[in-house]
């Protein structure tokens, strides 16, 4: 879908990482925390190798540079350093980001190097350029990496070993967790930050505050779509204010034109603009994500009232079965029945419930096992999640949910 001559306010509207807003909601206290150590290490000479993991969109660049726009614009930091501009990981080798930071030392400290000779080099090659270079800068540098899960593990630990060896501070971002032989194979990190994904309602909040700063169209007119839109999103664990806004862009003229859109217009066009939906079963996702809300008033008020008697913190299969049979003994939706297997995968999609038997492949079909008679099959989630599942459902209702 074309996205030419959208009524965008800013370019902030098409999630432009450039971008900082005036207010960073939720994240204080991790970026005052990363503004710290960035103060104290450059202030004081000595390197730091910090990594950010977090979830595609969630904020991680972003937290990066209002981390170094607090420390310029309040003065924070007392020595000369130099930070080469953001290089993205995507599709690139070590080589090509090696050059990339002799390219940017070259031209910023005018060293005057002939870099036509390097093009294409070798990385030992690079390397011995590279240390050179170094050697003529007296001052601090920091170098910032995205995206780094996309270098094989040898290559980027070679980058992070040549930067530690030529004292500079790096900062890398990551999509995806570092699992613990991927660490083993790493230099060691100084500070590993893993942030945490927006709660339901903090990232519906930041969709509104990025939907009033960047398009025209009134927030009344539009507020059920922006809140169903951030349901999908947690529906495809992808909760992460970016994918609304570069949603909200490629539909923008549909939406100027058709002031009312259904929730299955709203699929098919999510659907249409993400592949990753299908990182869990679609035609599950089809059938269950519209069950009317009396159902589910009923269905987790007895989930409450089951984890608050003796203290329990898990529920087995053959229990959850009974108790969403008894909530609704034929549940029907566009004249299909909804099996408690249907049902109780929602419950876990949603993270209402915690299945222990999640498949690693990012799969979050029906569970073949779901009548097993002995598996303690699900724990239980904190209450937050009922209570952030309730938009759904009477608030007042709700309230009655029991806190374990």
């Amino acid at each position: 879908m074309s996205t030419k001559n959208i009524k965008f306010v800013g370019y902030e509207a098409i999630g432009d990482l450039r971008y900082i807003p005036s207010v960073f909601k939720y994240r204080d206290d991790l970026i005052e925390l990363i503004s710290g150590y960035l103060e104290k290490s450059l202030n004081n000479n000595y390197l730091l190798n910090i990594i950010i993991q977090g979830i595609l969109g969630i904020g991680k660049t972003t937290v990066i540079r209002i981390c170094f726009k607090a420390l310029i614009k309040e003065k924070r930091i007392k020595v000369p350093f130099h930070t080469i501009p953001i290089i993205d990981c995507t599709d690139k080798s070590k080589e090509f980001i090696l050059f990339r930071i002799i390219k940017d030392l070259n031209q910023y400290f005018s060293l005057r190097y002939n870099l036509q000779n390097y093009v294409n080099s070798n990385f030992n090659k690079l390397k011995k350029l590279f240390i050179l270079v170094r050697s003529r800068i007296d001052m601090n540098l920091i170098v910032i990496l995205t995206n780094v899960e996309q270098l094989k593990i040898p290559d980027y630990a070679k980058l992070l070993n040549l930067l530690k060896e030529t004292e500079i501070t790096t900062i890398s971002t990551r999509n995806k967790k570092l699992i613990p032989y991927e660490l083993s194979k790493l230099p060691k990190f100084d500070f590993k930050f893993d942030i945490s994904n927006y709660l339901y309602n903090q990232n519906l909040d930041i969709i509104i505050q990025r939907w009033c700063m960047a398009f025209k169209l009134p927030l009344e007119e539009y507020f059920d779509i922006l809140e169903f839109i951030n349901f999908l999103l947690h529906q495809c664990h992808r909760a992460a204010p970016r994918h609304a806004i570069q949603f909200l862009q490629e539909i923008y003229d549909y939406l100027e034109k058709n002031k009312e859109i259904s929730r299955d217009d709203l699929i098919d066009l999510f659907g249409i603009t993400y592949d990753w939906i299908d990182y869990y079963n679609m035609d599950v996702f089809d059938e269950y994500i519209f069950v009317e809300p009396d159902f589910y008033e009923y269905l987790l008020y007895e989930l409450a009232n089951f984890f608050s008697q003796d203290s329990k913190v898990k529920i087995s299969t053959t229990e959850l079965k009974e108790l969403i049979e008894s909530t609704s003994v034929e549940f029907k939706f566009r004249n299909k029945i909804l099996t408690p297997a249907m049902i109780a995968s929602l419950l876990s999609v949603t993270g209402i419930l915690i299945s222990e038997n999640r498949l690693k492949n990012k799969s979050y079909s029906i569970l073949n096992n779901f009548d097993s008679k002995d598996d303690w099959f699900y724990s239980m989630a904190k209450i937050e999640r009922f209570k952030d599942f309730a938009r759904y459902i009477d608030y007042n209702k709700v309230e009655l949910i029991c806190d374990p």
